[in-house]
Protein backbone atom coordinates (compact mmCIF):
# COMPACT_ATOMS: atom_id res chain seq x y z
CA UNK A 1 0.00 0.00 0.00
CA UNK A 2 1.68 3.56 -0.64
CA UNK A 3 1.17 6.31 1.83
CA UNK A 4 0.77 9.51 -0.52
CA UNK A 5 0.15 11.88 2.64
CA UNK A 6 2.41 13.80 5.14
CA UNK A 7 -0.01 12.46 7.64
CA UNK A 8 -0.27 9.01 7.13
CA UNK A 9 3.51 8.96 6.95
CA UNK A 10 3.49 10.75 10.76
CA UNK A 11 1.06 8.33 11.92
CA UNK A 12 3.43 5.24 10.94
CA UNK A 13 6.04 6.78 12.59
CA UNK A 14 4.45 8.05 15.79
CA UNK A 15 3.20 4.43 16.01
CA UNK A 16 6.69 2.98 15.76
CA UNK A 17 7.52 5.10 18.74
CA UNK A 18 4.00 4.66 20.74
CA UNK A 19 3.84 1.13 20.49
CA UNK A 20 7.88 -0.09 20.29
CA UNK A 21 7.58 -1.82 17.00
CA UNK A 22 9.16 -2.01 13.97
CA UNK A 23 7.86 -0.76 10.63
CA UNK A 24 8.21 -1.05 6.70
CA UNK A 25 5.78 1.10 4.06
CA UNK A 26 5.95 2.21 0.75
CA UNK A 27 5.28 5.99 -0.04
CA UNK A 28 5.27 8.03 -2.92
CA UNK A 29 7.48 11.17 -3.09
CA UNK A 30 8.10 13.75 -5.01
CA UNK A 31 11.62 15.34 -5.87
CA UNK A 32 12.43 18.70 -6.69
CA UNK A 33 11.84 18.05 -10.45
CA UNK A 34 8.49 16.77 -9.57
CA UNK A 35 9.14 13.44 -10.14
CA UNK A 36 7.04 10.93 -8.19
CA UNK A 37 9.66 7.74 -6.39
CA UNK A 38 8.50 4.97 -5.30
CA UNK A 39 10.24 4.73 -1.54
CA UNK A 40 10.19 1.80 0.90
CA UNK A 41 10.71 3.14 4.92
CA UNK A 42 12.16 0.90 7.54
CA UNK A 43 11.71 2.65 11.20
CA UNK A 44 12.56 1.29 14.15
CA UNK A 45 12.42 2.56 17.67
CA UNK A 46 15.53 3.27 19.54
CA UNK A 47 15.83 2.00 23.48
CA UNK A 48 17.56 2.37 26.70
CA UNK A 49 18.35 -0.70 28.85
CA UNK A 50 15.13 0.36 30.92
CA UNK A 51 12.89 -0.13 27.72
CA UNK A 52 12.11 3.81 27.35
CA UNK A 53 12.11 4.92 23.96
CA UNK A 54 14.53 7.42 23.19
CA UNK A 55 14.83 7.87 19.41
CA UNK A 56 13.56 6.67 16.13
CA UNK A 57 15.85 4.78 13.55
CA UNK A 58 13.93 5.61 9.96
CA UNK A 59 15.93 4.01 6.38
CA UNK A 60 14.70 5.16 3.16
CA UNK A 61 15.80 3.35 0.15
CA UNK A 62 14.22 4.14 -3.28
CA UNK A 63 12.82 0.87 -4.79
CA UNK A 64 11.20 2.87 -7.77
CA UNK A 65 12.79 0.47 -10.35
CA UNK A 66 12.46 -2.42 -9.07
CA UNK A 67 8.24 -1.54 -8.59
CA UNK A 68 8.65 -0.64 -12.30
CA UNK A 69 10.20 -3.74 -13.03
CA UNK A 70 7.25 -5.88 -11.24
CA UNK A 71 5.04 -3.80 -13.60
CA UNK A 72 6.61 -5.06 -16.24
CA UNK A 73 6.77 -8.32 -15.25
CA UNK A 74 3.10 -8.69 -14.19
CA UNK A 75 2.09 -7.02 -17.59
CA UNK A 76 4.45 -9.50 -20.01
CA UNK A 77 2.51 -12.09 -18.04
CA UNK A 78 -0.60 -11.21 -18.43
CA UNK A 79 -0.25 -10.58 -22.01
CA UNK A 80 1.58 -13.92 -22.50
CA UNK A 81 -0.96 -15.24 -21.04
CA UNK A 82 -3.75 -13.80 -23.28
CA UNK A 83 -1.60 -14.99 -26.11
CA UNK A 84 -1.82 -18.73 -24.56
CA UNK A 85 -5.23 -18.76 -24.05
CA UNK A 86 -6.30 -17.60 -27.64
CA UNK A 87 -3.82 -21.02 -29.40
CA UNK A 88 -6.69 -22.61 -30.67
CA UNK A 89 -4.48 -25.71 -29.69
CA UNK A 90 -4.89 -27.30 -26.15
CA UNK A 91 -1.62 -26.56 -24.60
CA UNK A 92 -0.64 -27.96 -21.63
CA UNK A 93 2.56 -26.89 -18.69
CA UNK A 94 3.92 -29.74 -17.43
CA UNK A 95 7.06 -30.28 -14.27
CA UNK A 96 9.52 -32.48 -14.76
CA UNK A 97 7.75 -35.09 -13.07
CA UNK A 98 4.42 -34.56 -15.46
CA UNK A 99 2.28 -32.90 -13.08
CA UNK A 100 -0.08 -30.31 -15.48
CA UNK A 101 0.60 -27.03 -13.99
CA UNK A 102 -1.90 -25.27 -16.49
CA UNK A 103 -3.57 -25.99 -18.91
CA UNK A 104 -4.66 -22.91 -21.71
CA UNK A 105 -8.66 -22.30 -22.66
CA UNK A 106 -8.37 -24.56 -25.84
CA UNK A 107 -7.83 -27.48 -23.83
CA UNK A 108 -10.80 -26.54 -21.39
CA UNK A 109 -13.05 -25.72 -23.86
CA UNK A 110 -12.42 -29.04 -25.95
CA UNK A 111 -12.70 -30.79 -22.93
CA UNK A 112 -15.47 -29.51 -20.97
CA UNK A 113 -13.44 -28.99 -17.96
CA UNK A 114 -12.37 -27.26 -15.40
CA UNK A 115 -8.83 -26.17 -14.49
CA UNK A 116 -9.05 -27.83 -10.68
CA UNK A 117 -10.10 -31.23 -12.32
CA UNK A 118 -6.87 -31.29 -14.41
CA UNK A 119 -4.47 -29.36 -12.79
CA UNK A 120 -2.19 -31.24 -10.47
CA UNK A 121 -2.24 -34.64 -12.26
CA UNK A 122 0.08 -36.51 -13.85
CA UNK A 123 -0.03 -36.57 -17.16
CA UNK A 124 -0.48 -40.05 -17.23
CA UNK A 125 -3.50 -39.69 -15.85
CA UNK A 126 -4.61 -37.99 -18.54
CA UNK A 127 -3.67 -39.47 -21.82
CA UNK A 128 -4.50 -42.95 -22.88
CA UNK A 129 -1.43 -45.39 -23.03
CA UNK A 130 -1.69 -45.38 -27.29
CA UNK A 131 -0.39 -41.80 -26.97
CA UNK A 132 1.97 -42.09 -24.39
CA UNK A 133 3.89 -45.03 -24.86
CA UNK A 134 2.67 -46.86 -28.11
CA UNK A 135 2.85 -43.16 -29.51
CA UNK A 136 6.65 -42.38 -27.84
CA UNK A 137 5.07 -39.07 -25.85
CA UNK A 138 6.54 -40.51 -22.84
CA UNK A 139 10.29 -41.41 -24.63
CA UNK A 140 9.79 -37.64 -25.82
CA UNK A 141 8.80 -36.01 -22.27
CA UNK A 142 12.44 -37.71 -21.46
CA UNK A 143 14.45 -36.78 -24.38
CA UNK A 144 13.27 -33.16 -24.59
CA UNK A 145 14.41 -32.50 -20.92
CA UNK A 146 17.45 -33.94 -21.59
CA UNK A 147 18.49 -31.88 -24.91
CA UNK A 148 15.81 -28.89 -24.85
CA UNK A 149 15.64 -29.85 -28.74
CA UNK A 150 11.41 -30.02 -29.13
CA UNK A 151 9.81 -33.13 -30.52
CA UNK A 152 7.23 -33.41 -33.34
CA UNK A 153 4.38 -36.22 -33.76
CA UNK A 154 2.23 -35.79 -37.15
CA UNK A 155 -0.66 -37.15 -38.03
CA UNK A 156 -1.30 -39.16 -34.75
CA UNK A 157 -4.53 -41.04 -35.01
CA UNK A 158 -6.92 -40.80 -31.42
CA UNK A 159 -10.37 -42.27 -30.52
CA UNK A 160 -11.70 -42.63 -27.05
CA UNK A 161 -15.20 -43.03 -25.88
CA UNK A 162 -16.47 -39.53 -25.98
CA UNK A 163 -15.22 -38.79 -29.36
CA UNK A 164 -14.65 -40.43 -33.02
CA UNK A 165 -11.41 -40.77 -34.67
CA UNK A 166 -9.23 -37.94 -34.50
CA UNK A 167 -6.21 -36.64 -36.23
CA UNK A 168 -3.24 -34.75 -34.29
CA UNK A 169 -0.31 -33.13 -34.59
CA UNK A 170 1.55 -33.13 -31.38
CA UNK A 171 4.47 -31.16 -30.15
CA UNK A 172 6.57 -31.34 -27.11
CA UNK A 173 9.02 -28.75 -26.21
CA UNK A 174 10.87 -27.07 -23.47
CA UNK A 175 10.07 -23.86 -22.12
CA UNK A 176 13.75 -21.97 -22.93
CA UNK A 177 15.39 -20.06 -19.97
CA UNK A 178 18.03 -17.64 -18.52
CA UNK A 179 21.07 -19.84 -17.56
CA UNK A 180 21.13 -18.90 -13.87
CA UNK A 181 17.26 -19.47 -13.97
CA UNK A 182 17.66 -23.37 -15.04
CA UNK A 183 19.68 -23.96 -12.08
CA UNK A 184 17.11 -22.79 -9.65
CA UNK A 185 13.76 -23.77 -11.66
CA UNK A 186 12.83 -27.54 -12.36
CA UNK A 187 12.30 -28.39 -16.12
CA UNK A 188 9.02 -27.22 -17.67
CA UNK A 189 7.71 -28.75 -20.35
CA UNK A 190 5.13 -27.59 -23.16
CA UNK A 191 2.96 -30.01 -24.71
CA UNK A 192 0.64 -28.59 -27.88
CA UNK A 193 -1.73 -30.84 -29.17
CA UNK A 194 -3.56 -29.34 -32.50
CA UNK A 195 -6.73 -31.13 -33.96
CA UNK A 196 -6.60 -31.42 -37.77
CA UNK A 197 -8.71 -33.75 -38.64
CA UNK A 198 -11.09 -31.49 -40.80
CA UNK A 199 -7.55 -30.36 -42.48
CA UNK A 200 -6.61 -33.96 -42.83
CA UNK A 201 -9.85 -34.50 -44.57
CA UNK A 202 -9.60 -31.72 -47.05
CA UNK A 203 -6.05 -32.71 -47.93
CA UNK A 204 -7.29 -36.56 -48.03
CA UNK A 205 -9.86 -35.18 -50.84
CA UNK A 206 -7.90 -33.17 -52.47
CA UNK A 207 -5.73 -35.96 -53.15
CA UNK A 208 -8.55 -38.50 -54.25
CA UNK A 209 -9.91 -35.58 -56.82
CA UNK A 210 -6.01 -34.68 -57.86
CA UNK A 211 -5.75 -39.22 -58.33
CA UNK A 212 -9.28 -38.83 -59.88
CA UNK A 213 -8.07 -36.23 -62.72
CA UNK A 214 -5.01 -37.86 -63.20
CA UNK A 215 -7.07 -41.18 -64.34
CA UNK A 216 -9.25 -39.28 -66.21
CA UNK A 217 -6.64 -37.72 -68.37
CA UNK A 218 -4.72 -40.92 -68.51
CA UNK A 219 -7.77 -42.51 -69.72
CA UNK A 220 -8.71 -39.36 -72.49
CA UNK A 221 -4.97 -39.43 -73.66
CA UNK A 222 -5.42 -43.27 -74.28
CA UNK A 223 -8.18 -42.72 -76.37
CA UNK A 224 -6.96 -40.69 -78.52
CA UNK A 225 -3.71 -42.31 -79.22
Amino acid sequence: MLFRSEKHHGERLKKTIREKVRQAYEVELKTKDGVIRICRISSSPLMDQAGVVTGLLATVRDITEREQAKADLLYFKEYNEKIVASIPASLLVLDRNLNIKSVNRTYRETRGISDEVVVGKNIKEVLPDHLLKDGGLIQAFEEVMETKEPRHFYDVRHASSDHPEKILNITVSGLRRAEEEEEEEEATLILVIEDITERAGLREDLQKKNKELENFVYIVSHDLK
